[in-house]
């Protein structure tokens, strides 16, 4: 009896307990997950704090006994700062370009992004229009040699075009109806903007497929540059495994956005095609495309999107021109033409970030602390880019460089006396490096770009085996004490960097920040928010997937060994921590997506 006594009092307690956390719980959703009038949020607070963005590489030692420093852009040498015999420290300026001629690639750069988009805004106008561009000719028709888009039923060549405006020949209204040529006007528009989404969807769907390829490649390269007996070689095995599944996953996932791609070339000209026909008073009885071949077309989106050769892409694009403004049929542009004038936008922009970074690196340093043995430049003298006859030679002893291979946007990152921390993956010592060269001449092409960034590692106090592998975290962003919030938070998808707050109503409110450091947990926030408000993490009313979905593997390099994977089923605290409930506990409805 009295062991039942206190079997009973254990339990009570026991669900006193449970009792007291399930308030709690409540508690917290109730003033932490429900800020909303209409939501059921799960939110975090403006705060400050210290945050350190970074970029992970990989690469291999190299001796750095000697080392060729050269200009690494064409120019005229301003000033040399150094002479046979010196001893210079890693990052020390050896020499500097005259910048007035790199200043004026800049503006050219800058003039011709503008020209670039201005073209896709004026073929945009008149896709909406139903026209044809400003240097088009007046009376002729779109590719194919009919008269309406995709080659169909005629038009008027002048008089009874739709009463909603002119038609293409220049003839007014009378036999289409206003109503039926606005419709067509709005779904032209619409089809427009979901055919530059999807461009920017694929254009960073084919960035990421390329340097999730590259990561594969060099973490298999570092497998197979070892020895096989090395403890470390399995290990090395799995990430080079599980980087080649990632690199195939994200090359399919980028055909999946060509193909989606293609779709929206499709149904722009489609509607290209009603919004003339309506005009014109004819039926929409024509073909819903320009593109005939869609293979074809496919491949010469590619061409066009990543390559930026649209003068070439183009001739091939069912008779379309290099652009909108050079449509050498006259009629009205389509989709191809959009694609087109936004290659031409995407290489311009790219053309502007090399010419700004040109700029930025007219001065040349040395990777390395030694001493300088031999200087190949003088004040006034005329340099080419990488020109080794005009280079600064440093020797310098025990210490050691990786040469990297980044692209564009990683380069942009980087400058000259970034911190970075290496993990020799032979036996995992840490040694200290400094990035002491960013390079501005693309060793790629149009489609992989590629740039050169050299680590400079000082003396360790110990030897490191040329051609050991390394993966490397470099520091490109740090703040201390700033206005931080987690970066799940952090919309980026256009470019333009927005949060959710919750307003003084109770809703949810977009708001534009400006961002600074990001780190894998927090976000530096410059402007746009203050400290104390609210931001939302998520949504909880969003029911969560039903846990349906399968999944699969893709065969290639290396696949089947060791392909085992599991899950761990975790709810998130409305505070952010991670919360994992008793077997057959039933948290209260409305958390986590579950409940009523």
């Amino acid at each position: 009896m009295a062991a039942a006594t206190r079997a009973l009092g254990r339990w009570r307690w026991r669900a006193a307990l449970v009792a007291v956390a399930i308030i709690a719980l409540v508690a917290v959703i109730a003033t932490r997950g429900s800020a909303a009038q209409d939501g059921n949020y799960r939110t975090a607070i403006v705060d400050t704090g210290d945050v350190t963005q970074t970029l992970t590489a990989t690469g291999s030692i190299e001796s750095a006994s000697r080392y060729d420093v050269t200009f690494q852009v064409a120019g005229t040498v301003d000033e040399v700062n150094v002479a046979v015999g010196d001893t210079v420290e890693a990052g020390q300026e050896l020499a500097t370009l005259d910048e007035s001629d790199l200043q004026d690639a800049v503006d050219a750069a800058e003039d011709a992004l503008t020209e670039a988009q201005n073209t896709l805004a004026d073929d945009l106008d008149a896709q909406a229009n139903g026209s044809s561009t400003s240097s088009s000719s007046s009376g002729s028709q779109p590719s194919g040699g009919a008269s309406t888009p995709s080659g169909g039923n005629s038009a008027p060549s002048g008089g009874s075009g739709g009463s909603g405006g002119s038609n293409s020949s220049g003839g007014s209204g009378g036999s289409g109806t206003s109503e039926a040529v606005k419709a067509a006007e709005q779904a032209v528009v619409g089809a427009q903007n979901a055919l530059l989404e999807q461009y920017d969807a694929t254009t960073a769907a084919l960035a990421t497929a390329s340097a999730s390829q590259a990561t594969a490649q060099a973490s298999c390269a570092a497998f197979t540059a070892m020895d096989p007996t090395d403890a470390d070689a399995a290990t090395a095995l799995a990430q080079c495994q599980a980087d080649t599944s990632t690199a195939l996953g994200d090359q399919q996932a980028a055909a999946s956005e060509q193909s989606t791609l293609m779709d929206k070339v499709t149904a722009l000209n489609s509607a290209v095609t009603d919004l003339v026909n309506a005009i014109n008073g004819t039926s929409s009885a024509a073909p819903a495309a320009y593109v005939t071949d869609t293979g074809e077309s496919t491949t010469i989106v590619l061409a066009a999107y990543t390559t930026a050769s649209v003068a070439s892409a183009t001739d091939d694009f069912g008779g379309s021109g290099a652009s909108g403004s050079t449509n050498s049929s006259g009629g009205v542009p389509s989709a191809e033409d959009i694609l087109a004038d936004r290659a031409d936008v995407a290489a311009a922009q790219a053309d502007l970030l090399v010419a700004e970074a040109q700029l930025d690196y007219a001065t040349l340093s040395t990777p390395v602390a030694g001493k300088v043995v031999s200087v190949g430049v003088a004040s006034g003298d005329s340099v080419s880019a990488a020109d080794t006859s005009t280079a600064i030679t440093v020797i310098a002893d025990n210490t050691y460089l990786v040469n990297l291979s980044v692209s564009l946007t990683q380069a942009r990152m980087l400058s000259v006396g970034d911190a970075a921390r290496l993990t020799l993956l032979s036996d995992n010592q840490v040694v200290d490096g400094t990035v002491s060269s960013v390079g501005t001449v693309n060793s790629g092409n149009s489609f992989q770009q590629s740039y050169a960034v050299t680590i400079a590692v000082p003396d360790p106090g110990f030897e490191i085996r040329i051609g050991t592998a390394t993966r490397m975290a470099i520091t490109v962003a740090s703040a201390t004490g700033a206005i931080v919030v987690p970066t799940s938070a952090v919309s980026d998808a256009t470019g333009d960097a927005t949060v959710q707050v919750i307003g003084d109503d109770g809703m949810a409110q977009t708001v534009s920040v400006t961002t600074g450091a990001v780190g894998s947990e927090y976000t530096e926030i410059t402007s746009g928010l203050e400290k104390g408000q609210q931001v939302i993490l998520a949504d909880l009313s969003i029911k969560l997937s039903s846990g349906d979905d399968s999944s699969s593997s893709t065969g290639g390099l290396l696949s089947g060994l060791g392909d085992d994977s599991s899950t761990t089923d975790q709810r998130q605290f409305p505070g952010g921590g991670d919360f994992q409930p008793p077997d057959g506990f039933q948290p209260p409805a409305g958390f986590g997506g579950q409940g009523g």
